[in-house]
C-alpha cells in the first residue's frame, strides 16, 4: 500500500493520505523514503533494481477515514527481574537491543547513496512494511 506525506504536524508527528478507508489500522508501519539509484551488476551491467533510501520508519497513531497521524517509534528489549531478590525472581521481562558492527571493507570501494535530501517534507512516498 502506497501513500505519501501530506503535513508534517511537528517533529514527531506526520500526516499521511491514507486512513481506515484504505485499510489502514493502529499500529500499521510504513517507511518513509526517497526513490533511490539504480543499482547495476558491475561485470554483466545487468539492472538488479534500484536501491531507495529509507528516512524512516513510522507506525499510525492516530486513524481517520481518509488520513492517519504517525510517529517514529523503536522498542529495545532486554531481561529485567523484578522484586526485593532481583537475582532470584521468577518475575522478569524481557528487553531486546540490537548493535550494528563495522566490516572490514577496503575504504577505496566505498561508494556512498545519492541521496538528494535526507529531511522529511511534504510529498515525500511511504509504502507499507
Amino acid at each position: 500500500m502506497d501513500g505519501k506525506v501530506i503535513r508534517i504536524l511537528s517533529d514527531t508527528d506526520l500526516i499521511i493520505n491514507l486512513g481506515s478507508n484504505d485499510e489502514v489500522g493502529y499500529g500499521n508501519r510504513f517507511e518513509i523514503y526517497e526513490p533511490g539509484e539504480s543499482i547495476k551488476d558491475p561485470t554483466t551491467h545487468e539492472s538488479l533494481g534500484v536501491l531507495d533510501y529509507i528516512k524512516a520508519t513510522v507506525e499510525v497513531t492516530e486513524l481517520h477515514k481518509s488520513f492517519s497521524i504517525v510517529q517514529h517509534r523503536s522498542t529495545k528489549r532486554e531481561t529485567v527481574s523484578r522484586g526485593g531478590l532481583s537475582a532470584f525472581s521468577q518475575r522478569t521481562e524481557s528487553i531486546e537491543t540490537t548493535k550494528i558492527h563495522t566490516l572490514p571493507v577496503n575504504k577505496d570501494s566505498i561508494e556512498p547513496r545519492h541521496i538528494k535530501n535526507e529531511q522529511i517534507q511534504v510529498g515525500d512516498p511511504i509504502r507499507s512494511i
